[in-house]
């Protein structure tokens, strides 16, 4: 999990790094790594917790898994049970990181 990446890339430094179907969205777009790469990370970890045994980005190879953290939405249905998460987790996975709220707020 990269829970902490972001601190260390605060200089600017970019590329692909971390575990797929954590990496966030913009890092795969070789943007670097900010607070806001945590959110989405912390985000698929409640989403594993409370949607399991269903990943939110699905592949069974690193490409495939890539597209579907750029291109495609998590499964809402395997969350639902769950009052209130689904806005929580849909915030926290946006494609945009400024779009997603701060650390402070999750």
């Amino acid at each position: 999990i990269d829970f902490g990446l972001s601190r260390h890339f605060r200089d600017g430094i970019s590329g692909v790094s971390g575990t797929p179907g954590y990496i966030p969205p913009e890092v795969w777009r070789q943007m670097p790594w900010s607070p806001a790469g945590d959110v989405h990370c912390l985000g698929v970890v409640l989403y594993q917790i409370y949607g399991a045994p269903q990943r939110a980005f699905q592949g069974t190879t690193i490409p495939q898994i890539r597209e579907a953290t750029l291109c495609t939405k998590p499964d809402w249905n395997a969350v639902a049970a769950h009052t209130g998460l689904v806005d929580l987790l849909a915030k926290m996975l946006a494609k945009d990181p400024k779009s997603r709220p701060s650390v402070a707020t999750c």
